[in-house]
């Protein structure tokens, strides 16, 4: 049984049924929720998943931000676009690409939407790069991520 708590934490939208099956039976049977809400219910739970689960969140992960990126660069097709996104990406989000474009929990829409925003101000011609790292440090707060360690000073 999960309880209407856990389901809204998960994101999963609460329909009438579920709020009824609540109210008589102390929660919602989770074998009767859709493949995909069961999956965010997993995702949204602590410790440790199974390693398929790992897998599967990690590959869409990936394709969501491989989306975001197509997205852009259809919408500024620039000689830049490439790397003013791999310069937001490292800007913005915390650790290696590789791994942080992995991690499910960086691929919700206010993430891609930041890299996106910086993104463009950085493929504009002539943006000053203190221009750049102030916005930069402005969403990084705005997404309650730490700002970046200065490896170069370390």
């Amino acid at each position: 049984m999960v309880s209407l708590a856990e389901l809204r934490h998960a994101g999963v939208e609460i329909t009438p049924g579920m709020d009824v099956e609540a109210q008589l039976g102390g929660g919602v049977r989770g074998s009767g929720l859709a493949p995909l809400d069961q999956v965010r219910l997993l995702l949204a739970r602590p410790g440790p998943w199974p390693d398929s689960l790992d897998a599967v969140a990690a590959t869409v992960s990936r394709r969501v931000w491989r989306s975001a990126f197509r997205d852009f660069e259809n919408t500024a097709p620039d000689a830049n676009t490439a790397r003013a996104w791999d310069t937001a990406l490292g800007l913005l989000l915390p650790g290696e690409q590789d791994s942080v474009l992995a991690d499910w929990r960086y691929a919700g829409e206010v993430y891609r939407e930041a890299v996106r925003r910086l993104s463009v101000v950085l493929a504009a011609e002539g943006t000053d790069p203190s221009t750049a790292a102030r916005f930069a440090a402005r969403l990084r707060e705005g997404l309650g991520l730490p700002p970046p360690r200065n490896t170069w000073s370390e």
